[in-house]
């Protein structure tokens, strides 16, 4: 009964708290909000007329905004409302005669119901439809017909605007799978929105998941005595389709753990990214400053690989290692083994470079984050792998053809250059080979090489958060043709940087994402982006177009939008944060199971 009693308390305390938070944060915008949104982003719309400026309050308003350089006339624009809730039953219909370019028209609407979403999760379907959906439908004889949804939490006559959605003819066709970052679940999305498939674990952070060719679901997870800690997991699990997990995996404990990331592999192995925990002296002994960036700090965590065979239903065996700490170069102390030029070795990781990003207070224990390896790619012709380094912002190519003993040292592999790095780009500063001025990337996300056959294949795209970008933050998507030769050979001017000097395209994002994101290229040479701290993904052409967009609403919208901690305790962790996501296309292998 107290318990019963407290539940109750716990939800009528985060009514309250919806009711503050739909005053408070979602009336702020006004007609200027339009124009600030057009100055800050690159993005084309999509269609000449937009419906924009969406926020709830008391009602329900947006705009309508023309983009042409002519005359739209004959506008018809109809509202309904759908999905889970009870409000009372509503059809709106508008009419603008004419709307000059340029020219922007609000509309507010009112209506009374309740309708929370899955906040009471009792509803398990797991689809948008699960919260009140407001479907516009606009049409114009000067205009192509479209229509979006915006998913909304209703409290009598208060709106909250949870997520929208929209799906235009110049997407690519396709399922999108994606795994909140607190969430035990992870989806598969059609392009309309529809939750057509999922897969439950019994842990969180499955923020690396992968759909396989024969419909097994790979993913990362954060199993019993994991380190709870931004982006740590300490395991990966292998479901089949129908949910069963066939394999589970657990690495971790007081001296290493394994964080963000995971690839499969064409052999059906898996390569996992993780960290060792250094002592002080350690690092001292391998030559790092002890006042860099001051003597405060007790500890440091290097990153390194594994690559692992799975064996049997628990177990895996390690196949091959490579580890940052066996590739280190210092110019601080003439005593110690590694002691060399920094700007003669661009192949080597300095010890000593350091960003205010590292410093990190972990248990009360202040540690320097050292690397930060956030995402990991391979490419199976060059047999090379990327890896994204958050923390040295940028993007590092290694030697995969490498046994464990030759990725430990600087010869042998299919390259000659055993473990050491075979590209670097994003930041000089690193190697001392450049200043501020030639920084290209921000606390990067998930660098991908373009898949053959693709729009750009054999480039690299990567989503670049922002974080200490000169000038406004934002985040942006760029992608390079990094200067290798057909043998897998990358091209360095003695005394200066690896190439480019500078993408060959970008995508300026009108928000900025201080963590988490992922972008791919896909068929039609439209381009996937996720904005992770927001859980919203979105496809743009390559004419910055967006043509479709998705808000991930689970486990719950509120709780991310505003970042508060009001929320009763079993809410605290409810967070529509998503690492990154993956595009499958029609005709993908592990589809196959959604017909039959």
């Amino acid at each position: 009964m107290i318990k019963g009693n407290w539940q109750r308390k716990n939800i009528a305390f985060f009514i309250l708290c919806m009711l503050i938070i739909t005053n408070v944060f979602t009336v702020e915008a006004n007609t200027d909000d339009i124009k600030d949104i057009k100055n800050k982003s690159n993005t084309k719309n999509n269609y000449n007329l937009e419906i924009t400026n969406l926020r709830g309050g008391i009602g329900f308003y947006f705009s309508v905004i023309n983009n042409d350089t002519k005359v739209i006339s004959n506008i018809n624009i109809k509202l309904n409302i759908i999905g889970g809730g009870v409000t009372l039953p509503w059809f709106k219909q508008f009419e603008i005669p004419s709307l000059y370019p340029n020219e922007s028209q609000i509309f507010k609407i009112k209506f009374f119901g309740i309708g929370l979403g899955n906040i009471l999760r009792l509803i398990r379907n797991h689809q948008p439809d699960d919260f009140p959906v407001i479907i516009i439908n606009v049409t114009s004889q000067d205009i192509l017909t479209f229509e979006k949804k915006i998913a909304i939490i209703i409290i009598g006559p208060f709106v909250y605007v949870a997520g929208e959605f929209f799906n235009f003819e110049k997407s690519c066709k396709g399922y999108t799978l994606f795994s909140p970052e607190m969430s035990r679940y992870t989806y598969l999305i059609n392009n309309d929105g529809e939750t057509v498939h999922y897969w439950k674990s019994n842990y969180i952070q499955g923020i690396g998941a992968y759909l396989l060719e024969n419909g097994n679901l790979l993913r990362t997870s954060m199993g019993k005595k994991a380190v709870f800690f931004h982006a740590i997991t300490n395991g990966v699990e292998l479901f089949d389709w129908k949910g069963n997990r066939l394999w589970y995996f657990q690495y971790g404990n007081d001296t290493h753990h394994l964080h963000h990331d995971i690839e499969p592999l064409p052999n059906g192995n898996i390569l996992l990214t993780g960290f060792v925990s250094k002592s002080k002296i350690d690092a001292i002994n391998a030559g790092k400053n002890p006042n860099i960036p001051n003597d405060s700090w007790n500890g440091l965590w290097s990153d390194f690989l594994m690559e692992v065979k799975p064996n049997g239903s628990f177990n895996a065996d390690i196949v091959w290692e490579w580890h940052v700490w066996d590739h280190l170069i210092q110019d601080f102390n003439p005593s110690k083994y590694n002691f060399g030029n920094v700007s003669n070795h661009p192949e080597l990781i300095d010890i000593n470079y350091f960003s205010d990003l590292m410093e990190l207070n972990f248990r009360g224990t202040k540690i320097i984050d050292f690397n930060h390896i956030n995402s990991i790619d391979y490419n199976e012709d060059l047999d090379q792998i990327l890896l994204s380094i958050r923390h040295f912002d940028e993007i590092w190519v290694i030697d995969h053809s490498t046994t464990t003993e030759q990725a430990s040292g600087n010869t042998g592999g299919r390259y000659g250059k055993g473990g050491d790095l075979l590209y670097r780009w994003g930041n000089p500063l690193t190697y001392r080979a450049g200043n501020i001025d030639d920084q290209k990337l921000f606390c990067q996300h998930d660098a991908r090489w373009i898949e053959s056959g693709y729009p750009g294949e054999g480039n690299i795209l990567m989503f670049s958060n922002g974080n200490n970008r000169p000038g406004n933050k934002y985040s942006s998507v760029d992608e390079i043709n990094p200067p290798v030769d057909n043998n897998g050979f990358y091209f360095l001017e003695p005394g200066s940087s690896y190439g480019p000097e500078e993408p060959i395209w970008t995508y300026n994002c009108n928000f900025y994402a201080e963590f988490l994101g992922g972008t791919q290229r896909l068929s039609n040479c439209n381009t996937l982006v996720c904005d992770g701290s927001r859980g919203t993904f979105f496809e743009v052409t390559n004419e910055k177009e967006i043509v479709w967009r998705y808000d991930n609403l689970f486990p719950y919208p509120i709780t991310t939008k505003n970042r508060l901690k009001l929320f009763p305790f079993s809410l605290v962790y409810y967070t529509t944060d998503v690492f990154k996501i993956n595009r499958y296309p029609l005709d993908y292998p592990g589809l196959t199971n959604l017909n039959s």
